[in-house]
């Protein structure tokens, strides 16, 4: 760590007190591929927007009443290419961050796998009478360990539930994969879902790029 304060070094009569290096290890990286002409490329300088936004009220998020293959009607799809969209609750404080480009996409959230990170929804309305959902993830895991999750809650006015996904096993590292999962919830007139990353490992992190929401009646 770095030393925060103290008196002396390493005297045995008096504590020396150090910032734990890790837990800004987010920032750290960001603030150094702002700013450094060469910097480490451990760092993936290259493949993230140096501008990460923390918050942003404005959305990107598209809600049609679009009826897909197997007569799914599309509830709302989040790209997260002008801010946080439908996930605006928390998401100041939850160790997610937003940037408008990484690997290959527009509009990407990081959650990083110190500890739990999350990203909760705003309540979601269902205008149409739907019985079942299918909830579409695409996701990037980067470091991430066989004991490290990614799980989204569900919430709604009749029904919740969850479903979670280990890494190595339901998906692979350092590639796109889209996740999707089907729940009931009759009489349903809102929904929440919380996207959250239990983890072990320090170094890892989960890249979201879009969230599809999908009702049948």
């Amino acid at each position: 760590g770095v030393v925060s304060w103290g008196i002396g070094c390493a005297s045995e009569d008096y504590p020396g007190v150090y910032a734990r290096v890790s837990a800004q290890y987010d920032w750290i990286k960001s603030e150094v591929c702002k700013g450094s002409k060469n910097p480490p490329s451990s760092f993936g300088c290259e493949d993230r927007d140096n501008s990460a936004v923390t918050q942003n009220d404005d959305t990107d998020s598209t809600a049609t009443t679009t009826t897909t293959s197997g007569g799914w009607n599309i509830i709302v799809t989040e790209e997260f290419r002008k801010g946080y969209g439908i996930f605006t609750v928390d998401s100041k404080n939850n160790r997610a961050i937003r940037y408008n480009s990484a690997k290959g996409k527009s509009g990407v959230i990081r959650m990083s796998t110190d500890g739990t990170s999350t990203l909760k929804s705003n309540q979601i309305s269902v205008t149409n009478p739907e019985s079942k959902f299918k909830v579409s993830v695409d996701l990037y895991a980067v470091n991430m360990s066989h004991e490290d999750n990614i799980c989204i809650d569900y919430q709604t006015s009749t029904s919740q539930g969850e479903t979670c996904w280990k890494a190595l096993h339901d998906f692979p590292l350092s590639q796109w994969e889209t996740k999707t999962f089907e729940f009931d919830a009759a009489n349903t007139e809102s929904l929440r879902l919380r996207l959250r990353v239990d983890a072990t490992s320090e170094s890892g992190d989960i890249l979201i790029s879009r969230v599809n929401i999908e009702g049948s009646a």
